[in-house]
């Protein structure tokens, strides 16, 4: 049967969308993301629309992926697109398949970081005094040194999301939506912990 406009629109109005019993999964929880809606959103509309069959689901603003995810749960195509180029990562992280050596690489990269001695160069990036204590901004730079290294494009993605995942955390920025500078008690080992955790 197909459903009318009216009827479709008296469907979607019926629904419960409260979602008081909705819980971060995993997937959705591991990077901090703005804004970011809950999974039921799109879970529920991808199981309460007349699909057909050969669709491809189009999010213009896909954001941390939320979408992306559950229209690949639901065995439909997806295509996300955003301006920020974060978004794009962390949506195509969620959405492939992660290597099986990727914690192995996590591991040697670890490794090999806090066996790092010596000079370590440091982006030049307004701000970055006030933002990373010292031995952060080292540590975040010997990762992303080690991370360069990686030549599989898919594993290299992966370690990007890790370690974005991490940077607020380390920051002295009192949360992921207030942007107030407070002095933060990490080192640069837990900087090194913390990506391994992220994996």
């Amino acid at each position: 049967m197909i459903l009318t406009e009216i009827s479709l629109k008296e469907k979607l109005e019926n629904l419960n969308w409260d979602f008081q019993d909705s819980t971060a999964e995993a997937i959705h929880s591991i990077h901090p993301y703005p804004a970011k809606f809950i999974p039921e959103i799109p879970r529920t509309l991808i199981s309460n629309l007349p699909i057909p069959r050969n669709t491809v689901i189009l999010d213009p603003f896909c954001g941390s992926g939320v979408t992306l995810v559950e229209s690949q749960k639901a065995g439909i195509e997806s295509v996300g697109v955003d301006l920020n180029p974060i978004a794009c990562l962390l949506s195509k992280v969620k959405t492939q398949k992660l290597p099986a050596e990727f914690l192995n690489t996590v591991n040697e990269i670890v490794n090999n970081c806090a066996a790092h001695k010596g000079k370590i160069a440091i982006p030049q990036i307004s701000n970055l005094d006030h933002w990373f204590k010292k031995e952060i901004q080292k540590g975040l730079a010997i990762i992303l040194n080690e991370i360069n290294k990686t030549e599989n494009e898919s594993i290299l993605n992966a370690l990007k999301y890790c370690l974005s995942s991490i940077i607020v955390r380390v920051s002295n920025q009192d949360s992921d939506t207030r942007y107030a500078a407070v002095e933060n008690q990490w080192g640069k080992d837990d900087v090194f912990n913390l990506f391994k955790l992220s994996a």
